[in-house]
């Protein structure tokens, strides 16, 4: 821990919550990753708040971007920037990904007071975000909402209350939107709890616009990325020839096809699971698509097996 009482925070530093905006990573998980990895080590302030630098902030980025790569914390951890620089320029996922990034647009429709101003006074420094609709009102944004192409909300209030989630959800609906990102300046902490995390990112205000062009991007990865191409091994038994041969007496005692037989059962069980399981970020739908092929593998060697033992048992189904 780098310790620094001489001043408080300069132009060029960080407070920890708007390097968890910027890099996706939680306050929680930084504090822990500092603690147990020393993956960056932030100057404390006299009232021993965390600053980080700009350096920090670039390094908690390409680890974020590694780990959703799939690479686990404690291999990169300890790596240094350029080292990290150079692990992402290897890996052949992660350039497909920056490809897809530079390529794509995230069509939007922006609605508040103060982040109206901040794309307004910077629309040449928008990157991946084409803004369909740029409004100050609610009630225009009601009146235009159904007749445009949008992707994304963009939607700033200033407290948060019941009614205005109900209508970011209707907004969501009639545009055609995936995901709505929700700025808000005050709000009551069970308010935030009941918001659908998978339609709607809560920001608290204020935002830098470099910060929110961060978060939507970051929006984009997960949708875009979401689509599993999944690979499964054809399978050699269906239900009813493996009922037959669980039900059948081998002529050595020995409880191979049963038990064989009672491992494919499970294979399939979490074959099924994985494809389906519910994914909220990249990583998660990466090792969902592992588990599924993993799997599917599995239960076709096994499946080969028992295809083996039931040849030399002489079961026929």
């Amino acid at each position: 821990m780098m310790v620094d009482k001489s001043k408080e925070v300069s132009p060029n530093e960080f407070e920890i919550g708007a390097v968890s905006k910027i890099t996706g990573i939680s306050q929680h998980r930084l504090r822990v990753w500092e603690r147990r990895y020393d993956v960056v080590s932030p100057r404390r302030s006299e009232s021993n708040r965390r600053y980080y630098s700009g350096q920090d902030v670039r390094k908690l980025l390409l680890i974020k971007s590694l780990l959703d790569g799939g690479n686990s914390i404690g291999s990169i951890a300890s790596l240094s920037i350029k080292q990290l620089e150079e692990k992402i320029k290897s890996d052949p996922y992660l350039k497909t990904s920056d490809n897809k990034k530079k390529s794509f647009v995230i069509k939007a429709a922006v609605c508040g007071f103060d982040v109206v101003s901040k794309i307004e006074n910077n629309s040449r420094n928008l990157k991946n975000l084409k803004v369909q609709l740029l409004e100050t009102d609610f009630t225009t944004l009601k009146n235009k909402i159904s007749k445009i192409d949008v992707e994304l909300l963009i939607l700033e209030y200033e407290t948060l209350e019941n009614q205005n989630i109900q209508e970011i959800y209707n907004f969501i609906g009639e545009s055609g939107a995936n995901h709505a990102v929700l700025i808000y300046w005050f709000s009551e902490s069970k308010i935030l709890e009941s918001i659908n995390k998978s339609l709607i990112t809560p920001v608290r205000s204020p935002i830098e616009l470099d910060e929110l062009l961060i978060i939507c991007n970051n929006l984009y990865n997960l949708c875009t990325d979401f689509e599993l191409d999944l690979k499964n091994e054809a399978r050699i038994f269906n239900f009813s020839q493996l009922a037959s041969i669980a039900s059948c007496t081998p002529t050595v005692e020995c409880e191979c096809p049963h038990q064989l037989v009672t491992l494919i059962y499970g294979l399939l069980a979490f074959e099924k699971y994985s494809a389906e399981c519910e994914s909220r970020n990249i990583q998660d739908a990466k090792l969902h698509r592992f588990l599924y092929e993993t799997t599917s593998k599995a239960r076709s060697l096994i499946e080969k097996a028992l295809e083996k033992v039931a040849e030399i048992e002489g079961i026929e189904y």
